[in-house]
């Protein structure tokens, strides 16, 4: 009977503590996974914020005269100036506005010519051009380093879509999001492994200990039947 119950409670520890573990386990990872939903709200809503700002400053009446051959003129140098701006300020990868076939309209490089293509992903393309009222944010994760695409539409005074802020970022608050993902991985896997292992081990010993409990038990009947 006593062998019995050293069994059972040891079985029933053995579960607690397994149980105990994995649910920890659980708790931190749901825990990182808030923590990182947070930072990627909060990147958008520093997008958004900025592109109000944006749209008071790019006017779609201007851009919409703007026609190949007028690299020099004074309004694509004026704009190319607030490109420029932008580009120190938020250390962009790339900046320019486009019109709504995907022209060039305006670069920050120096040298450029008005009408040349951008290749941008359709599906993107689409969203900017119906959804005006907030950026289009896409994120590349399988690029080093790691690059967000904002395509922000702006209005002209009829509230007509007839360009496109272009902007490519590689802002570090990304790096860190996506090591902060690595890192809630490697700890998944880690203590999965952990938790494994340790159960591993005591039922190993579990076993083990019930043999020597078996074999006592056995020696004990064979000394009481002389």
């Amino acid at each position: 009977m006593n062998k019995l119950l050293n069994r059972k409670s040891i079985i029933i520890s053995i579960t607690l503590m397994f149980v105990l573990i994995i649910g920890m386990n659980l708790l931190t990872f749901f825990f990182l996974k808030g923590h990182e939903k947070k930072l990627n709200e909060n990147f958008y809503q520093q997008m958004e914020l900025l592109s109000i700002y944006w749209k008071n400053i790019f006017i779609a009446d201007e851009l919409e005269t703007i026609e190949p051959g007028m690299e020099f003129n004074s309004i694509p140098i004026y704009y190319q100036n607030l490109l420029q701006q932008l580009n120190q300020n938020l250390s962009l990868i790339d900046v320019k506005i486009l019109n709504i076939q995907q022209e060039v309209l305006v670069d920050y490089q120096p040298v450029y010519r008005i009408g040349s293509p951008l290749t941008i992903d359709p599906v993107h393309w689409k969203n900017a051009l119906q959804h005006y009222e907030k950026p289009e944010i896409y994120i590349s994760s399988n690029q080093e380093p790691i690059e967000v695409t904002v395509l922000l539409p702006l209005q002209n005074s009829l509230d007509q879509i007839k360009a496109i802020l272009y902007l490519k970022i590689g802002p570090p608050i990304l790096q860190n999001i996506r090591y902060f993902k690595q890192f809630i991985f490697i700890y998944i896997y880690f203590t999965t492994f952990l938790s494994i292992a340790f159960a591993a081990v005591i039922i190993f010993l579990f076993i083990k200990y019930s043999r020597i409990i078996d074999e006592q038990y056995q020696k004990e009947r064979l000394i009481q039947m002389g």
